[in-house]
C-alpha cells in the first residue's frame, strides 16, 4: 500500500505537471486509453503500452503492482495471451482535477474454459496522465471473484471460503 500512497503523492495534480485539461493532448490521450482497453489483444499491447506509459508509471491492480512500462507491457501482454478473451466496454469518462476514472465492463473468458460464457467484471480505472499525455499513474478497481473462482484449486477454495465467511456474517 506504501507504493501506492508514495504514487499518488508523486502524482498529485497539486505538485506534478499533468495533462493540460481541455487540452487536444488531453482528449487524445483519453481515446489512446480507451483504444488500448478496446483492444486488450497481446500484439495490440505491445505497441499500445509503450506509447501511452511514461515510462516510470506506477501500475496496480487486483493482481499486481508495478513501477516501470516496460514491466506493465509484459504483466498485460501476458494477462491477454492467458485468456481466450477479453473485452472491455468503456461507458463514461469522469475528471476531476486531473484524475480520470474509466467505467468499464469487462467480459472475460479463460483458456480453459472455451465452452461456457465470458464471465462479466465491472470496474473502473482511476488514470493520472503527464503533460505529454502518457500515463504516469494507473488503479483498477474491480470485482475479481468471480475470475478467481476458475484458477486452480487454491484459487476456487480461498474464494469460496471467503464468500461463505462474509455470506455467513
Amino acid at each position: 500500500m506504501s507504493a501506492y500512497l508514495q504514487a499518488l503523492s508523486a502524482t498529485d495534480p497539486e505538485n506534478a505537471k499533468l495533462v493540460e485539461k481541455g487540452s487536444e493532448t488531453e482528449s487524445r490521450a483519453i481515446r489512446q486509453f480507451i483504444d488500448l482497453l478496446a483492444h486488450f489483444e497481446a500484439d495490440q499491447l505491445k505497441e499500445g503500452v509503450a506509447g501511452m506509459y511514461a515510462e516510470d508509471a506506477f501500475f496496480r491492480d487486483t493482481f499486481t503492482e508495478l513501477n516501470q512500462a516496460q514491466e506493465i507491457e509484459g504483466y498485460l501482454v501476458r494477462s491477454a495471451r492467458a485468456v481466450d478473451r477479453c473485452v472491455f466496454d468503456v461507458h463514461d469518462v469522469a475528471e476531476n482535477n486531473g484524475n480520470y476514472y474509466f467505467r468499464w465492463t469487462m467480459s472475460l473468458r479463460l483458456d480453459r474454459y472455451k465452452d461456457q460464457p465470458a464471465d462479466l467484471s465491472v470496474g473502473m480505472s482511476h488514470i493520472r496522465f503527464n503533460q505529454d499525455g502518457k500515463v504516469v499513474f494507473h488503479q483498477d478497481y474491480w470485482d475479481a471473484a468471480n475470475i478467481h473462482e476458475k484458477f486452480p484449486v487454491a484459487g476456487d477454495a480461498q474464494i469460496r471460503f471467503s464468500k461463505k465467511r462474509f455470506d455467513e456474517a
